[in-house]
């Protein structure tokens, strides 16, 4: 046989011993960091079916209502510069979409109705829905949608 398919045939063995070790290490990993994985922050409801995280903070008299844009990881935590200002004079509210932060996944149609749909079955769980919304992003859009629908509930 050539000495370069030897070679070759070599190199690529220590890759896949190397890959099938690193993917062990890997997995092992992820079962240890399963324990010190922060409990989720805020209350999860249940929302078709399935939990949807909301964060609650402060006792104001107002609420204001926190909405994310599309691709945030964690609003909850992406908000907390904001909103722990707004703690002290105001109730905060901030809602986590499914797919979004601490909410699980659904495989549910997510269009303009469906998420307006489960941010009003959250609020109405945690708050007055008539609040005080800051939104940025893809929840402007629900936040128009929400005011063109029920403009009695947003200030």
């Amino acid at each position: 046989m050539n000495v370069f398919i030897k070679r070759l045939l070599f190199l690529l063995g220590v890759v896949l011993v190397l890959l099938l070790a690193r993917f062990t290490y890997h997995r092992l990993a992820l079962q240890r960091e399963k324990a010190s994985i922060n409990p989720p922050v805020g209350q999860n409801g249940a929302v078709n079916g399935y939990k949807i995280s909301v964060f609650v903070k402060g006792q104001g008299s107002q609420t204001l209502v926190f909405l994310s844009g599309a691709g945030t990881a964690s609003p909850i935590l992406d908000f907390k510069d904001v909103y722990d200002g707004f703690s002290k004079e105001y109730k905060i509210v901030v809602v986590e979409r499914a797919g979004y932060g601490y909410s699980e996944d659904t495989s549910t149609s997510s269009d303009v109705s469906v998420i307006l749909s489960e941010t009003r079955q959250s609020l109405a769980k945690s708050t007055s829905i008539r609040s005080i919304y800051y939104s940025f992003s893809f929840d402007g859009l629900l936040r128009d949608a929400s005011m063109t629908r029920k403009t009695t509930q947003v200030k």
